[in-house]
């Protein structure tokens, strides 16, 4: 397992380079998907639009691609998944009905539903959608200590060596997300003393499946608030298990 912040560091700064053009290309998609839906294409300049002309070859407005697509994910997504438990003895009953209810409390208190829908709209128009399982925190989450959640594509970061589309031979990959600093405070509740935009290292509290480096961000023009980044760092320990 990495514990060296150095080379955590120097990977991150790796996977970014090595996914610029990627990461353009599903920009790029995502806009178009996005934007548009009135069919006039003022927010467009002229190079975008001769962009659009040669990339897609289509001289109508985006709009139809964006019913297509909702079209799409409201076939996929319109009947709820129920999972049902079954016992394979008379002894486990009891357990699977409380397994299959435990399930289903999560499901419905983490409004797992909404999540899956964010994933999938991803996956259609980017070509990638996330999702994740992890352990609630102190900021304002589910009270069975699990959460699943959508993960915006923008935040996850590839081991560029992965070559399989489902990523399964990466070997590690990040997530980052940038939260206002108050928000990381409650979220994790440390304190975050340094602000001056070096990394700083939490020691947090209790066992967190989160970032162990929180990176302070310069302050948006205009306002008070800071941001900062939080970079959680998973790697492969097993076949298809990342750790953090």
């Amino acid at each position: 397992m990495i514990s060296n912040y150095e080379e955590i560091n120097l990977r991150y700064q790796y996977a970014i380079a090595a996914r610029s053009e990627s990461y353009k290309a599903k920009k790029n998609d995502e806009e178009f998907y996005f934007s548009d839906i009135e069919g006039t294409r003022t927010q467009f300049t002229k190079r975008q639009l001769d962009e659009i002309t040669a990339r897609y070859d289509i001289p109508i407005s985006s709009k139809i691609s964006f019913a297509l697509i909702e079209q799409i994910l409201a076939f996929l997504t319109g009947t709820k998944p129920y999972p049902k438990f079954i016992a394979e003895t008379l002894e486990q009953q009891d357990y699977a009905i409380l397994f299959e209810k435990m399930h289903n409390a999560i499901w419905y208190e983490g409004k797992v539903n909404d999540e899956v829908v964010k994933a999938i709209r991803d996956m259609l128009v980017t070509g990638v959608g996330w999702t994740r399982v992890r352990k609630s925190n102190f900021y304002n989450e589910s009270t069975f200590n699990c959460v699943v959640e959508h993960v915006p594509w923008t935040d996850v970061i590839v081991d560029p060596s992965s070559r399989k589309a489902d990523f399964s031979d990466a070997q590690w990959m990040f997530v980052a997300s940038v939260m206002p600093i108050s928000k990381a405070e409650n979220m994790f509740d440390v304190k975050i003393e340094n602000k001056d935009g070096m990394a700083v290292k939490i020691d947090f509290p209790y066992e967190v499946p989160n970032a162990e480096y929180i990176t302070p961000q310069l302050s948006s023009a205009g306002t008070s608030e800071k941001f900062c980044v939080v970079r959680e760092f998973y790697e492969k320990e097993y076949v298809n298990l990342y750790m953090d």
